[in-house]
């Protein structure tokens, strides 16, 4: 009786890690990023909030105040972060306020779209060639 427990254990086993390898890429490949500022001041920002839900990191920071606009928890393996977004920021020192731009990443091609006013007010979107492009979020 045992040894048929085992038996049906093992293979239960192997499909359930491998549903959680499965998820885990999955929700890799699968993940967005947004980054939005808004009215900040020359020491920074009032108000700094950071998202993490399924498949979002959101860092949204707005008006003018003593905070940083950085995350306290930086998204992990999410193919082209941080390097897009600074790329983004880049373009919007240079003064090129919207744009799109595509890069591939360990096979995975790779999106960032930003539109801004300066580096204090900017929305950045990065995604991967796995989702639509995304769609502005209503306020």
């Amino acid at each position: 009786m045992e040894q048929r427990n085992r038996e049906t254990a093992l293979p239960f086993a192997v499909i359930f890690a491998a549903a959680l390898l499965f998820a885990a890429i999955l929700s890799d490949s699968m993940a967005r990023i947004i980054v939005e500022k808004k009215d900040g001041g020359l020491k920074g920002y009032n108000k700094v909030v950071e998202v993490h839900e399924d498949s979002l990191h959101s860092l949204r920071c707005q008006g003018e105040g003593w905070e940083a606009c950085a995350w306290t928890m930086p998204p992990d393996a999410h193919h082209g972060f941080p390097e897009l977004i600074d790329y983004a920021e880049a373009r919007i020192a240079e003064g090129k306020l919207t744009g799109t731009y595509s890069q591939k990443f360990d096979g995975k091609l790779c999106f960032v779209k930003w539109t801004a006013q300066d580096l204090d007010n900017l929305r950045i979107e990065l995604w991967t060639e796995d989702e639509e492009a995304p769609q502005r979020e209503q306020e």
